[in-house]
């Protein structure tokens, strides 16, 4: 077999692997799909008889059910036909990406640009710390002067212990 041969197989074998796995993701998902549409079923089953005066969370907890009262929710409205598995994944990864988006920097985001990363953490702290006419930063005091108690800490570190 000469090396293109080789290659050519290889490359054949790989590809029907990757047909492979996806028909398998595939079927996973549906399976999951289905999954979900039972658990969601039985667990508005569920809070039908739940007592009154006892919270939905509490009742799952209650009844050993380990998971959150939102998941538990979601997947009733999914099990009425509110909302589909398609709808509840696009908002939760809407969601995720918000929220990442507002995460503040994070370390090595600035890596490849010392100055950037220096320019970032001199603005988020900068207003954190007074200044003198020279520009110094000046130590915290507690008001009167005193840095070395403007801490409570430090102060309380710094008292002298009774033996």
């Amino acid at each position: 077999m000469t090396e293109r041969e080789h290659l050519v197989r290889a490359i054949k074998d790989g590809l029907r692997k990757i047909d492979e796995h996806d028909r398998k993701i595939e079927e996973h998902e549906t399976k999951r799909d289905e999954r979900e549409l039972e658990v969601g079923t039985a667990l508005k089953a569920l809070k039908a008889q739940k007592p009154k005066g006892i919270k939905w969370e509490q009742y799952l907890e209650e009844c050993g059910i380990e998971i959150h009262r939102s998941r538990a929710d979601q997947l009733i409205r999914i099990a009425d036909g509110r909302t589909t598995v398609e709808e509840e994944r696009a908002d939760t990864a809407e969601r995720v990406a918000k929220s990442r988006d507002e995460l503040p920097i994070r370390s090595g985001e600035n890596a490849g640009d010392p100055e950037a990363s220096a320019d970032a953490m001199k603005a988020k702290f900068g207003a954190l710390e007074p200044e003198t006419k020279d520009n110094e930063a000046k130590p915290a005091t507690n008001g009167r002067g005193d840095a070395a108690n403007a801490n409570p800490l430090v102060a309380a570190w710094q008292r002298p212990t009774q033996s």
